[in-house]
């Protein structure tokens, strides 16, 4: 027998006239080997495509990421929103109506929800910029219910 070895068993078909046979082929340790082996370059290939996803989303970030650096940047300006920087943060300008600066809230707000991998951080920042057009004037109040989701989120961050 194979002690330590797999063995290795050709058949052929019985029509042919051919015998059956066995043969000890490869030791076990080639085997484990073999799949240490398959671990590692498995391993190679997964961490080559997370670094080249994580270089292509920096790219994206440094692109596209405006709401992201529009925000960032209004807070460190200064401690409180200029309506300016609010405009900037929901996509809109003073020449935007309240209806489409109350969609583009609610778009910018649902698009980051944290449940469905959004940015609770950028939430806050298009809260607090709808807060400053909203106590200005610029923008329509917002429905009981919608201000009570908003509430929750803020308390939610804060915490």
């Amino acid at each position: 027998g194979c002690r330590g070895e797999v063995k290795l068993v050709v058949e052929a078909e019985p029509s042919t006239g051919t015998h059956t046979r066995s043969a000890c082929a490869l030791p076990a340790m080639a085997i484990q080997r073999i799949i240490v082996q398959l671990i590692v370059v498995g391993t190679q290939i997964v961490s080559r495509a997370f670094v080249e996803a994580y270089k292509q989303a920096i790219v994206n970030a440094s692109r596209g990421g405006g709401a992201a650096q529009a925000a960032a940047g209004a807070v460190k300006r200064s401690g409180k929103l200029s309506v300016e920087d609010a405009h900037l943060i929901l996509g809109t300008s003073k020449e935007t109506n309240a209806e489409e600066i109350l969609r583009r809230y609610k778009h910018i707000f649902e698009a980051n929800d944290p449940g469905k991998g959004g940015s609770e951080y950028i939430r806050c920042k298009v809260d607090n910029a709808y807060n400053v057009l909203e106590s200005e004037g610029v923008a329509p109040g917002r429905p009981k219910a919608e201000a009570a989701e908003t509430g929750a989120a803020k308390e939610k961050s804060a915490s």
